[in-house]
């Protein structure tokens, strides 16, 4: 961002508390009326650039004015904003269904009226020759009107539009091109660009786009030539390979093939996000290409590796296993050493500095310290890295097999992460050596869990992994990797399992908890409810949120019996809006999943539900106090559902996205102190000898230096390897 440029982070959600998806919503300038315009997420967040000093309106395009804002001069490079709508039951599929239509065909000598000019708009190609019969728009969103015309034998449009507005300039199915400013006065203006047309053979099979490329294919003003190249991970082209491009917030795909070099090309287009998968391996990476210039003309090679569909399908066909049934042998991986890391990424800041990872990967799940070191890497990353706790030093570096990596676990001088696709790693935290690995299956959605000598993880049995009965929970010696058990259960766990004493517990996505023997693996219960969370085991009770049986719209905290699951109390006075977005989003949602899970710190429980900090009691559940989180009046806390409270020195330490750290008095709920990071924070905080590690949504690992030694010992995701978060 430029210095003065501010990003606005923009949360829209119902009234019910649920995501306004896939909404187009803009900001316009109050002053010149140019507006910024985007499309929330699968989780109603929208990005906006706008500018210091200058004041907006919000709109969509069923409500006007639904947010006035001044961005001010001076203070945090953005800010978040929750707005409640409730959008009207529209066709979607279309965003200018809701637009009168005007088709024009003016004479040369057409003059402006009293209240509307003529906007003569010339388009030439690349040579400067006219394009004919190429179709334009010009919307005006404000008046609801959208105005067609065609370019004549010379490459000219002509429109009569009225004076004294702002419109959206569309051509060749892109409609806001560039933006056009007509004036007040009625004038008869002429404008031009420069535009390279898109000519390509599709076939579309429902929502499958299948392209003809030829080998001299070049990106077009509305599409980026996009070329992949794909290897296994010996280095060896992969030939006859699936590779999709799936369109973000669609069910649009693109598909290609690779040829016998590993080859494939796509021909996209612009002002969307795309997500790679192959035919096992999905959300490989992610491309953005919202914020690419129109007019710019971009070609973009990748990249990738990729175990290969056919040694994937060879496994599962030849794999060893035992009379249940079990996988007994697993393929391993390569590994790379790094040995140097760029040290430009690491800036001091005002609390401590930032490590920044934004070039491999958006998303950075929760690092680990052990000792004197701490571990980190990226989410949709290959890269993992070992550092210095105070002064961050590089000690190590590894380039994995494959990216996509969970929270980091660590104990005992090893680290454990899992990737999404699709390995188990144990390492030497000294030295970075890798110990041992495990390719476990074609997805792996959880971190793992490790404690007294033994890790304990889940993985899918078979190469297809849709069917129930199909997931595995295993346990493997730390040490060498050996099978120790392993046991069914009926979908992937959320987030992680939980090991307390002798005890395993989970919960699946199909929202069973399962309870069983640490040592065997013998099953020894199991629940019905449909639970939402990870959950938490102290002094005898296992706490969980579940869903609302009465209003399913709801969830509540519920109490069991941690030796039975016998459900001993439901406690609807500790209860939020039913969010189970983050179960079924994506592999780094679900790795890293806390949404409302307790934390028990001296007998009371701690959670964080529709932005809002809730302490109950652990006997009975009885809500004892809430706090907001956010500072705001009216305002909810734009946060990721994945947030939740850490304790340390006597003190509850919840990071928001809205980039402040805050420190409350378990007790009252009072906040205590408060550390403005001025970056977007995500995901569970780990806090060590006065040092606090975040990551962020911009790709940076943030720390805090608070220069208090007390705020120590919380050193990883859920609280340590085990992670069941409780402190006595």
């Amino acid at each position: 961002l430029l210095n003065n440029n501010v990003k606005l982070y923009l949360l829209l959600k119902t009234s019910e508390n649920k995501a306004v998806s896939f909404t187009d919503c803009w900001f316009t300038d109050n002053e010149s009326g140019i507006y910024i315009s985007n499309t929330t997420d699968v989780k109603g967040k929208a990005e906006f650039n706008l500018i210091r000093g200058k004041s907006y309106i919000l709109n969509t395009k069923d409500s006007s004015n639904l947010l006035e804002i001044k961005i001010p001069n001076s203070g945090s490079s953005f800010i978040t904003k929750t707005i409640v709508y409730n959008p009207p039951l529209l066709n979607k599929t279309n965003t200018n269904a809701y637009l009168d239509t005007v088709r024009q065909n003016l004479k040369t000598n057409q003059i402006p009226t009293a209240n509307e000019s003529v906007i003569i708009i010339k388009v030439i190609d690349m040579k400067k020759k006219g394009l004919v019969n190429m179709p334009l728009s010009l919307t005006c969103k404000k008046i609801k009107k959208i105005y067609l015309a065609s370019t004549n034998a010379e490459g000219e449009a002509m429109f009569l539009v009225p004076a004294n507005r702002t419109y959206e300039i569309g051509i060749d199915n892109i409609e806001n091109y560039k933006q056009l400013i007509v004036p007040e006065i009625p004038v008869k203006k002429i404008m031009g660009f420069a535009y390279l047309p898109t000519k390509v053979n599709e076939i579309v099979k429902n929502d499958t786009v299948i392209q003809s490329l030829p080998a001299n294919q070049e990106a077009t003003s509305a599409r980026i030539y996009t070329h992949v190249n794909l290897k296994d991970l010996e280095g060896n082209y992969l030939t006859n390979e699936d590779i999709c491009l799936d369109v973000f917030g669609s069910a649009k795909v693109y598909k290609a093939t690779t040829d016998a070099f590993g080859n494939a090309a796509f021909l996209i287009p612009k002002g969307k996000k795309y997500t790679i998968n192959f035919k096992y391996e999905r959300e490989v990476n992610k491309f953005d290409y919202t914020n690419i210039d129109k007019e710019q003309i971009r070609d973009v090679e990748i990249e990738f590796q990729y175990m290969g569909s056919a040694k994937i399908e060879e496994h599962y066909k030849t794999a060893k296993r035992n009379n249940d049934g079990f996988v007994t042998e697993f393929m391993t991986v390569p590994v790379k050493k790094i040995t140097s890391f760029d040290k430009t990424k690491i800036k001091k800041t005002i609390l401590g500095y930032n490590i920044n990872f934004s070039e491999t990967s958006d998303y950075i799940p929760s690092a680990a310290v052990m000792k004197n070191k701490f571990f980190v890497g990226g989410a949709s990353s290959k890269e993992f890295y070992c550092f210095n706790t105070i002064s961050p030093l590089f000690n190590w570096g590894l380039e994995l097999a494959e990216s996509g990596q969970s929270s980091v676990v660590c104990d005992s001088d090893v680290v454990l992460i899992n990737t999404y696709s699709c390995t188990l790693y144990a390492i030497d935290a000294n030295t970075g050596k890798l110990l041992w690995d495990k390719w476990l299956g074609s997805s792996l959605y959880s971190t793992p869990t490790l404690y007294k000598g033994k890790v304990y993880t889940v993985y899918p049995n078979d190469i297809s992994n849709t069917l129930n009965d199909n997931y595995v929970l295993v346990c493997f010696d730390f040490r060498s990797g050996n099978i120790v058990w392993q046991k069914w259960i009926d979908k992937d766990v959320l987030a992680s399992p939980v090991v307390v004493d002798n005890s395993v517990y989970l919960t699946s996505l199909s929202g069973k908890i399962y309870h069983f023997d640490a040592k065997d693996g013998k099953k020894l219960n199991e629940t019905k409810e449909f639970a939402v969370c990870p959950p938490t085991v102290a002094d005898g009770f296992l706490y969980v949120s579940v869903k609302n049986n009465i209003e399913p719209k709801k969830q509540e905290l519920a109490i069991y019996d941690a030796s039975t699951l016998n459900l001993l109390k439901n406690v609807p006075s500790v209860s939020s809006s039913l969010n189970t977005d983050n179960i079924n989003s994506s592999y780094t949602e679900r790795m890293n999943y806390n949404g409302a899970r307790v934390v028990n710190y001296k007998g009371k429980n701690y959670q964080v539900t529709d932005g809002k900090l809730v302490c109950s009691s652990g006997k009975d559940g009885k809500a004892i106090w809430t706090t907001n989180l956010s500072l705001e009046p009216n305002e909810k806390n734009l946060a990721n559902t994945s947030v939740s409270p850490v304790i340390a020195g006597n003190k509850i330490i919840v990071g928001n996205s809205d980039g402040n750290i805050n420190l409350y008095d378990p007790q009252t709920g009072k906040i205590l102190k408060q550390y403005n990071t001025n970056e977007s924070l995500n995901g569970m905080l780990v806090v060590n000898n006065g040092w606090i590690y975040a990551g962020s949504e911009e790709g940076k690992l943030v720390t805090v230096n608070t220069k208090d030694n007390t705020l120590t010992d919380w050193n990883m995701w859920g609280y340590n390897s085990s992670h069941n978060p409780v402190i006595k």
